[in-house]
């Protein structure tokens, strides 16, 4: 069990390590980014360390004795904690469009809102900040966890 939690513990400094690097890539309010996002690049490193996570903290529930309450509790909270989170993510995103919309203004005299929008939607690399910060990466975690509890109950439910 302890080389499980070594191995949970290694997977998601990687994953932090991921997250931070692709944090760091946003570039400043007013300035473009040839480049495309090359932050996606990394971001595709995360699909491998997030599955092997999930599989990860299923050999660590199915070790453990947990009632299918507990699960459910679990669900439900954790499905909270996204919600919030992602409420969070879209509360800054609107401050962010509020932030470049005052450099621009500051730098240009002007602002085109739908260079704004097109600058912080999708997966643009103006707002990796927000796409890779410490709450999508709580995300991240919680989101496997979810995906491990649904596992493991559903095996059960199939059992039964």
């Amino acid at each position: 069990m302890k080389m499980i939690k070594i191995t949970l513990l290694l997977l998601y400094s990687l994953s932090a390590i991921l997250f931070w690097g692709i944090h760091q890539m946003t570039p400043d309010p007013g300035t473009t980014s040839g480049n495309g996002n090359p932050g996606l690049l990394l971001a595709g490193l995360l699909i491998p360390l997030f599955i092997i996570s999930v599989v990860v903290w299923v050999r660590i529930f199915r070790s453990r004795t947990i009632s299918n309450r507990a699960y459910k509790f679990s669900i439900v909270a954790i499905i909270l904690h996204l919600i919030s989170a992602h409420l969070y993510r879209l509360s800054e995103l609107i401050g962010y469009r509020r932030y470049i919309e005052g450099v621009l203004f500051t730098k240009d005299g002007t602002v085109d809102i739908d260079y704004v929008m097109a600058i912080t939607s999708g997966l643009s690399i103006h707002i990796n900040h927000l796409n890779f910060s410490v709450n999508t990466f709580f995300m991240f975690i919680s989101f496997t966890i979810l995906i491990a509890c649904i596992n493991v109950l559903v095996q059960r439910w199939e059992k039964e």
